[in-house]
């Protein structure tokens, strides 16, 4: 009688442990997050991740921007001082999901509004990060909030949100420098043109890196005349000659993203020329995509 219960308060202690150790881990949602709740704990995909160095993005680190996603689709803005970037962002990577906790929860910044919502995610030097185990594969792909080309031009010269676009590429300008006020050596920008559903195009202007990392050779296939569809988001509505978008670091790009905005051009696709500078000496060509 005693061994037998003797082995059941082991199981029982072994089972409560295991119990303990494996438990779900409850995790608060985006929306629910509030500055008094000091314990909360999350478990986001980062789907964005940029370091911001100021206007020239030659400076010193100031902070990092990340949006990030929680398994419902909410997002959320989070920013890293720059002091803290070492520590706690290295580790961080586009893409990946992470459980979080012991960070801020403020109000979000007023101007370049990266996401809508009315509460940020501040790092603090006691934020814990772990790279998540076998999260859920509920996480969206891409975070976004499109603005139709008519209703751009409100927004321009105003610092109060980024902006995101969806359009077909209709061309590629060959890589230009330009002098800029601010800076003593001149930037390298490349324009791109894209149209919407209504044949209404749009200028965007990239700038430095983004203007040189932008290709489309892995998706151009000469045998096809499929168009390329094309999503921008963090861009800043400009005017000069003519309303259009900057493309600073904050900027990235999707090509035919797998959203259900996108299906009205796939359905309606047509033969698309695409004026496109050549990759070595930038002469323009045009290719039949």
């Amino acid at each position: 009688m005693y061994h037998y219960f003797s082995t059941l308060n082991s199981s029982f202690i072994t089972l409560t442990s295991l119990f303990v150790k494996y438990r779900k881990i409850e995790y608060t949602l985006l929306p629910d997050l509030a500055p008094h709740k000091i314990h909360a704990k999350i478990q986001v995909h980062v789907s964005r991740k940029c370091l911001f160095r100021g206007a020239t993005d030659s400076g010193p680190l100031q902070h990092v921007d990340m949006v990030l996603s929680d398994r419902e689709g909410n997002v959320i803005y989070a920013e890293i001082p720059g002091n803290l970037a070492e520590q706690k962002a290295t580790n961080i990577e586009k893409g990946g999901v992470y459980d979080i906790n012991r960070f801020r929860v403020c109000a979000t910044k007023t101007v370049f509004k990266i996401v809508d919502g009315d509460k940020m995610i501040q790092f603090t030097f006691h934020t814990i990060v772990k790279r998540a185990t076998s999260p859920p594969t509920t996480f969206p792909l891409y975070v976004y909030r499109l603005t139709s080309f008519y209703q751009i031009e409100p927004h321009v010269q105003t610092t109060n949100i980024f902006v995101d676009v969806l359009g077909v590429i209709t061309e590629i300008h060959e890589l230009t420098h330009v002098h800029v006020r601010s800076q003593l050596t001149p930037t390298v920008t490349r324009t791109i043109i894209i149209k919407d559903l209504t044949n209404k195009t749009m200028k965007i202007t990239l700038w430095a890196d983004q203007a040189i990392m932008f290709t489309l050779h892995d998706v151009y296939d000469a045998n096809t005349n499929k168009p390329i569809l094309v999503l921008f988001v963090e861009c800043l509505p400009k005017f000069y000659k003519g309303v259009y978008l900057s493309g600073g670091p904050a900027c990235r790009w999707y090509f035919n993203p797998a959203i259900p905005e996108a299906e009205p051009y796939l359905t309606s696709a047509n033969k698309s020329n695409i004026n496109s500078p050549e990759k070595d000496d930038g002469d323009k060509d045009t290719a039949q995509v």
